[in-house]
């Protein structure tokens, strides 16, 4: 799944995070397998924001309640959608 626009001052290094994201967003410890930034870290501009977040889940169920319903994300609603890789 992909988040838009999520806040950059999130750090997905740190493993901490992720259970943080599903107490807020009432995810089941565990559905949440991991998270990274789209566009690496050292590619965002010095003024950028929020980039886009991809989101691995282990259920299927979590995933289509977090499209339907946006994600908080460090305090901020998001959207999130299917991430489709475009094929080569």
């Amino acid at each position: 799944m992909i988040a838009y626009y999520a806040p950059l001052h999130l750090n997905t290094s740190n493993p901490a995070s992720i259970p943080k994201i599903e107490e807020v967003n009432r995810i089941q410890e565990g559905d949440l397998l991991w998270v990274h930034w789209a566009k690496p870290p050292n590619r965002h501009n010095a003024n950028q924001t929020c980039s886009h977040l991809i989101l691995n889940f282990s259920d299927p169920d979590a995933a289509n309640r977090a499209k339907a319903g946006g994600l908080v994300i460090c305090s901020k609603r998001v959207s999130v959608s299917k991430f489709k890789k475009e094929p080569i």
